[in-house]
């Protein structure tokens, strides 16, 4: 049951600013969804915000558990580029108490903080699941991301659509090949080879249940910001 809670911040590191030179685009966050569903190996399930909300999309990993140095160590750099262009939170639960846990990313100047926030305001080291809230410019970018997600392989990178979304590949700098077939292929994974493409089509991708997404529906409905139990 999701409830609202007072945080308290339990903890503020600052991390390393990579010096990226590129333009942040769509390619570069799926980039990034596609290595955290690597790194979590765990089912994953999604959805558009709602009325208010219709903006931000969220990306839920349940039945694993992580540290939060780990996250940071392995996605910091991910986050400090991504922050220009999306704000991005990270909740989850204490892995013993179940106490809800926020993390995000803090700019002061050039400097970027890692901060963790907490209820009670004491530190959580190890995190049960993962909600990751994705808040975009408009409902529309939401809805084009969500749409390309569920286009892509996660495993592969390759990201697989109707030829009329060409122009937005091209617009978010996703190299596309082979230009006679039925569908255009995107590369998200920088090593993967051409060859494999051409096994996959718009529903190469799992199924998701309807009660997933009616326990990720409950979870919108109730979120303002925090999550309390997945």
């Amino acid at each position: 049951m999701e409830e609202m809670h007072c945080f308290k911040e339990s903890q503020r590191v600052e991390i390393p600013s990579p010096d990226f030179k590129d333009n942040i685009t769509l390619k570069i966050l799926l980039q990034f969804l596609c290595d955290l569903c690597t790194w979590a190996h765990t089912a994953l399930v999604t959805s558009v915000g709602i009325k208010k909300d219709a903006h931000s999309i969220y990306f839920l990993f349940r039945d694993f558990a992580f540290s939060e140095q780990d996250f940071w160590q392995t996605f910091g750099g991910y986050m400090v580029v991504l922050h220009s262009k999306w704000k991005i939170d990270i909740f989850g639960a204490e892995l013993s108490s179940q106490e809800t846990v926020e993390l995000s990313l803090d700019q002061k100047k050039e400097t970027f903080y890692a901060v963790q926030k907490t209820v009670s305001g004491c530190y959580a080291d190890s995190i049960r699941s993962l909600c990751l809230r994705i808040q975009c410019a408009s409902k529309e970018e939401a809805a084009l991301m969500e749409l390309l997600w569920q286009r892509m392989d996660r495993q592969s990178g390759v990201l697989v659509a109707e030829w009329d979304l060409r122009e937005i590949f091209e617009r978010e700098h996703i190299p596309w090949v082979q230009q006679n077939t039925c569908y255009c292929y995107g590369n998200i994974s920088e090593d993967q080879e051409q060859q494999n493409y051409l096994g996959f089509s718009p529903s190469h991708k799992k199924s998701i249940s309807g009660y997933d997404f009616w326990r990720t529906e409950l979870i919108i409905r109730n979120l303002n910001g925090f999550i309390a139990e997945f």
